[in-house]
């Protein structure tokens, strides 16, 4: 099997949060897989991180 010769950048974030930020992304986690779609919490921290930034840019 060929794999595409395409330019693929990947950076590793590190986030470091509160606590209480945490159980929010894990509740938000914990919703996904209860409708059946499994989800990492880097994921879902950054689904939520890129939320929060096209909603600050629209204000």
């Amino acid at each position: 099997m060929a794999m595409k010769n395409t330019p693929h950048t990947t950076k590793k974030l590190t986030l470091v949060m509160k606590p209480e930020q945490r159980q929010q992304i894990e509740a938000v986690r914990h919703q996904l897989e209860q409708r059946g779609r499994r989800a990492s919490l880097s994921a879902v921290a950054i689904a939520l991180i890129e939320r929060g930034l096209q909603h600050n840019a629209a204000a």
